[in-house]
């Protein structure tokens, strides 16, 4: 480095502070970007969808004398239903909509981090009529 002149050498520190400015953008920019991935893939519209891949695989299993039911569990009561629809309400709110073994018409709206869903095959009410699939809904 004997040879270059002083200018020479500032414009090289200038270049070597430079990179060292842009792998820290860079770096400060992918992990913001990963963060932001990170809670997309926990937002309640992925978690619907893997809620939705299951339950499907589960009924798929069931002979049309069953449906998909759901048992949930909270504050020490038990609460079974026929799973008519799931959908959600980004970013944290699932929603469950079916009906209880008497017929009654129910909506369960729970944050993504409290659900525990407990599959299970249930008589249907009306096994002659044609099994109708599960629904898929965003709610906005």
């Amino acid at each position: 480095m004997k040879f270059l002149n002083p200018l020479n050498k500032a414009m090289i520190k200038i270049n070597k502070q430079a990179d060292v400015v842009d792998a820290e953008a860079i770096k400060s920019n992918f992990e913001k970007s990963l963060t932001a991935l990170l809670a997309q893939q926990n937002f309640a519209s992925e978690f619907c969808k893997k809620l939705y891949a299951e339950i499907n695989e589960f009924d798929s299993n069931l002979d049309t004398e069953n449906e998909v039911a759901a048992r949930l569990v909270s504050f020490g009561e038990t609460v079974q239903f026929g799973i008519e629809s799931i959908g959600f309400s980004d970013p944290s709110l699932i929603i469950f909509s079916g009906h209880t073994e008497d017929g009654t018409h129910i909506q369960l709206v729970q944050h993504v981090s409290q659900i525990s869903v407990l599959l299970l095959a249930a008589k249907r009410p009306e096994p002659e009529k044609p099994k109708f699939p599960i629904g898929f809904r965003q709610v906005t």
